[in-house]
């Protein structure tokens, strides 16, 4: 699985027409077909959204504008998605040059579940939202963890959006390129720290995996939401690395099965590897929340559409984990006591502060299990503008719901008590930034005793190497059975769900 050089075209740079309609939030309406951060939530508090107009004529900058981009950059007709007034706009750059952030690992992945992989190696973590990867060592320790937005957000959101604009024409060759662009530039960063990597392993769930290998996606849009290939074996992509146009030989795990990619497979390899005691149960919380059970040797697996609010999408306030972003809210007397990665003013609440949120205002009598704000259906944070709404609080119940839903029906299908679970292990770097206590008090995750929770923050990345072996993949599979949510009663459980409350 060594990677090897091969000649790719280079990507376009076309510019796109992006209609503003009255009454749409102007970064939505750009963010639906363009990748821009916008941290702030659209409130022209960081300049993240920075967009360059093409044409004759350019809307005269605001103040926010004024703030956030410099003169030259004005001059060149680059603006605020965020201020931009309802209309039609030219915009240059369809293929937004994928931003790459630099994380310390153990800020993504816990100290207590490395050495993963035996390195030297590059392990890439394909996900809805953002793209990972890191560069492992001989000793099998990962370096510094690079990250990029997935350029398919300009198609939407969650996966459903991204099977839906495959179905366009040309539509899986632009969700490819906009995908390969983001994992050529974390590969890029993390290759810095590695002579010439051994393998370069790529996980991710199975609708990215079918896009990035360039495979139509709709049947995985309905029922019984199956691969196009059965298995989608293994594939090899190349991957745009080398700026002289050359590209390096990437191996794509293949998925469980259904819309549980291999993103867990590389989860359910390092827990094995860790020994943990079952029966086990996986987490793993994101945009596309999966899930997998093992007890008395049998595997159980399936997924939910949690939505993107944990990632801080959806919500009103809401912003990627990042500098300025809130992590966690606490009370503090009558007051609520913020804590902004990076210090300084905040620009909005990332998922593991809405939950921290969710949870004080429950027990402060402000907000009922049924999700009513009682006092006020806002709730203002910090700076005017940044706020808490009864709509967020929605959206935060749905995504809460869905991942209650699929943990109960994973145990009630094994027949396995709560009680009788031994270990439960969370994943995904939502899940890394977590008050346990506050996750419980919602009911995101049971009631059980903190010794037996584990989080592994990404452990995807750390278990990729890991499925470099198609013999331990192939026996996943087959001992894999996928668990269907959509069922007789799944109306009346989703409505009992949607309750913010402890259960055990």
């Amino acid at each position: 699985m060594s990677p090897g050089p091969r000649q790719i075209p280079g990507m376009l740079d076309d510019p796109l027409i992006i209609q503003i309609p009255p009454g749409v939030p102007p970064l939505a309406a750009v963010q639906a077909r363009l990748a821009v951060a916008g941290a702030c939530g659209g409130r022209g508090r960081c300049g993240t959204c920075a967009v360059t107009l093409v044409g004759e004529r350019l809307p005269p900058p605001l103040p926010a504008d004024r703030r956030w981009i410099d003169t030259a950059g004005l001059a060149r007709g680059q603006r605020l998605a965020c201020t931009l007034h309802p209309g039609e706009y030219l915009v240059s750059g369809a293929r937004t040059p994928a931003t790459v952030t630099g994380h310390a690992w153990d800020r993504i992945i816990s100290r207590d579940f490395v050495p993963g992989p035996a390195g030297p190696g590059i392990a890439i973590d394909i996900g809805t939202t953002t793209v990972m990867a890191t560069a492992f060592d001989k000793g099998g320790m990962p370096g510094r963890v690079w990250s990029a937005p997935n350029l398919q957000r300009r198609y939407g959101a969650d996966v459903m959006s991204r099977v839906s604009a495959s179905a366009e024409p040309e539509g899986v060759c632009d969700l490819r390129r906009a995908v390969l662009e983001p994992m050529a530039a974390v590969v890029r960063a993390a290759a810095v720290s590695i002579e010439r990597p051994a393998w370069i392993v790529a996980v991710g769930n199975t609708v990215m995996q079918h896009l990035v290998a360039g495979i139509d996606a709709t049947s995985l849009g309905i029922s019984p939401f199956a691969p196009r290939e059965q298995g989608l074996g293994w594939h090899s992509v190349c991957v745009p690395v080398d700026t002289d146009g050359t590209g390096w030989q990437v191996s794509l795990v293949p998925p469980l099965g259904g819309l549980v990619g291999s993103d867990v497979v590389a989860s359910i390899a390092l827990i094995r590897k860790r020994a943990v005691e079952d029966p086990w149960l996986l987490v793993d919380m994101g945009t596309n929340c999966e899930m997998a059970l093992w007890a008395h040797d049998r595997l159980l697996f399936t997924s939910v559409p949690a939505g993107p609010a944990f990632e801080g999408g959806g919500l009103s306030c809401g912003c990627v984990a990042g500098d300025g972003a809130v992590e966690h809210v606490e009370a503090k007397g009558d007051a609520l006591g913020l804590t902004v990665i990076g210090g300084g003013a905040p620009v909005g609440l990332c998922g593991s502060a809405a939950i921290d949120l969710c949870a004080v205002l429950g027990s402060s009598g402000r907000m009922e299990q049924s999700g009513r704000l009682v006092e006020d259906p806002c709730v203002q944070l910090a700076l005017p503008g940044l706020s808490f709404t009864q709509r967020d609080v929605r959206e935060m119940q749905k995504a809460k719901a869905a991942v209650e839903i699929g943990v109960r029906a994973l145990l009630t299908h094994a027949s396995l008590p709560l009680k009788d679970l031994r270990s439960l292990v969370l994943c995904g770097a939502f899940a890394r930034g977590l008050q346990l206590d506050n996750a419980q008090a919602i009911g995101l995750i049971p009631r059980m005793d903190r010794g037996r929770i584990m989080v592994a923050g990404n452990g995807a990345l750390l278990g990729a190497g890991l499925c470099q072996d198609p013999g331990m993949v192939a026996n996943l599979q087959r001992r894999g059975q996928r668990v269907i949510l959509q069922t007789e009663g799944f109306a009346a459980r989703f409505a009992e769900a949607v309750r913010l409350r402890p259960w055990e």
